[in-house]
Parts: structure tokens; sequence; C-alpha cells
């Protein structure tokens, strides 16, 4: 992991974002420093970050950029499931900055939060729709090698046999839906 870090410590490189901004100021640095979990990592050097936290200081740096575009490729590769969901807390909050955000990803479950999804096969775009439309079409999606994430895919063919009316995208509401339709 070689990034292309000017300073040794997260701090330095903060305060070289900030003086990039060109007079404008950010009110609530310290706030946003804590939203992104980075508080206890700013006398470490950004090279020795975890990926995990790589991530989250780039967010940071965007969010004190605030670039109109963000671009990922495979963000969630080598995250556990909880460091996706704080990643993904963390996208929202850049999201409400209005920063446009676009990822790719070749795991459905790692973009199930996502407001469009798009699929591409072959070059050709086979889908653009919101991720339950578009993982309601799982026989074409399993065609072109995507598996569907399991509640998604445990929640259609319960709605095939009438045991429940939509699709869940995580336990938690599947097993509350089973429990109330009993």
């Amino acid at each position: 992991d070689s990034y292309p870090f000017r300073f040794p410590q997260v701090e330095d490189e903060l305060q070289l974002a900030l003086s990039l901004r060109k007079n404008q100021e950010i009110s609530s640095l310290t706030q946003a420093i804590k939203q992104f979990g980075m508080t206890a990592y700013l006398k470490e050097n950004p090279q020795k970050l975890s990926s995990f936290q790589k991530i989250r200081f780039f967010l940071l740096l965007a969010f004190i950029r605030k670039p109109r575009l963000l671009l990922f490729d495979d963000l969630f590769c080598k995250l556990s499931s909880f460091e996706k969901q704080i990643v993904w807390e963390n996208l929202q909050f850049l999201k409400k900055e209005g920063i446009t955000i676009l990822m790719t990803s070749s795991n459905l479950e790692d973009v199930l939060p996502a407001d469009r999804l798009l699929i591409l096969n072959q070059g050709i775009l086979l889908f653009d729709d919101v991720p339950l439309a578009v993982l309601k079409e799982d026989s074409l999606l399993n065609k072109i090698g995507l598996q569907l994430p399991f509640f998604v895919d445990l929640s259609l063919k319960l709605q095939y046999y009438n045991l429940i009316d939509t699709i869940y995208l995580n336990q938690e509401e599947l097993v509350d839906a089973l429990w109330k339709s009993n």
C-alpha cells in the first residue's frame, strides 16, 4: 500500500488539505475528525494506517476538499462487515455534503445501501435502477455470474411461496417479518 502522502503525520496531511481550500473555512473540523474516526490517529504516519483507517482518512480528506465526485473501485474488498457499515455511514455523511459517490464492486452485498445500481456485462448496461428493483432480476444476475446476497436470495424464495411480501436486505428485518407473519 503505497500512497502519495507528503507528511509523516495524519494531522500534517489534514493541514495541507485545509491550506488548499483557498480561504474557505471548515467550521467543524474537530467534529469531522471525530465523525470519520480519526481522532486517535492524528499523530500516526498515514502510511502505517490499516486499510480501514486509510479509507476513513481519505474520506475525511474528501470532506475537507469537497470534490464534486468521488470514484471508488471495490472500496469494501478488504473490510469486515462492521467496517463496511462504518464506511457506509461516512459515505452517507459525504453525500449529505453534496458529494456524488460512484463506486464499482463485484459483490452485490456491498452496494445494497446505494441509491442506484447499474449492472454492466461485457460493456453493456443491463440495469439502471434502485437496488431492490435490480435484485429482483435474480435469474439474469445469476446468468452473468453475480451472486445475490444471502438474505435477498432467501427473501425472494420466501416471497415465491407467499411467506413474505417484500425483499429484506438483512437478517434482523427478515426475522422480524417472519415472526410477525405467524
